[in-house]
């Protein structure tokens, strides 16, 4: 007679040979491991699917490879060099030309296409690199042309995959605005920085809507050029 031999309970809702039993009232821990399987399995898959990462300003992905972006930042010089020239031929045609020619809002063509075209990264240096180019130009107050400049890239930027702004009509009615609040923000420096009596004339002021309008019309035209020398560098450097 054993002193150790012990009969199984089938108080415990366990059957005779130890396995659990359907219709007991225990808990058994597979569906928990499953679930758990299950939840491991989800947190996988949602870290393979790119769809899943976080955007920044709507362009820069966390867990993408960030080569294919910064290998293009040299092209912030050639925006910036492109600009410098634009704005130096423009100037040289005002000088001839007089103050009361309608002029060409180059700036805000730069940071417009920035915005739409290019990445996060390089967007925003290249209209920081334009506004800084603008300020040599502009003689107000300093750092004025960039922070314009970001600021109304920041806003294309997150406006263009809500509002449509790639399309035609977008990049016109983009273009139009941010060209009208880009010239009164200068010409509100300007006064602000000038003697008593002094700072933007009347005629400054009124050339505000017919100086966007005009940069509206020759966006689509100026901005196509720059897009297929966007183009040809992505390729060269891909």
């Amino acid at each position: 007679m054993s002193f150790f031999r012990r009969e199984p309970a089938a108080s415990k809702g366990g059957s005779a040979e130890g396995l659990p039993s359907p219709h007991a009232g225990g808990i058994s821990s597979t569906p928990s491991r499953s679930r758990r399987g299950r939840r491991g399995r989800g947190l996988e898959n949602q870290r393979r699917d790119p769809s899943t990462h976080r955007e920044i300003i709507g362009g820069l992905a966390l867990g993408a490879r960030p080569s294919s972006e910064l290998l293009r930042l040299w092209r912030v010089l050639l925006w910036s060099a492109l600009a410098l020239i634009l704005f130096q031929v423009q100037a040289g045609l005002l000088v001839h030309g007089g103050p009361k020619v309608v002029r060409l809002d180059l700036a805000m063509i730069f940071v417009t296409f920035f915005a739409i075209r290019l990445g996060a990264v390089e967007g925003a240096l290249a209209a920081f690199a334009v506004g800084y180019v603008a300020d040599l130009f502009v003689q107000g107050p300093p750092g004025l042309c960039r922070f314009l400049a970001v600021a109304i890239w920041t806003a294309g930027r997150i406006a263009a995959p809500r509002a449509g702004l790639s399309s035609a009509v977008g990049r016109v009615v983009y273009t139009l605005g941010a060209s009208a609040i880009y010239q009164l923000g200068v010409l509100g420096g300007l006064q602000l920085v000038a003697e008593a009596g002094g700072g933007p004339g009347r005629i400054a002021w009124l050339a505000v809507l017919p100086q966007a309008i005009f940069t509206a019309a020759l966006a689509l035209p100026i901005q196509g050029m720059l897009q297929q020398l966007e183009k040809r560098t992505s390729e060269r450097k891909a």
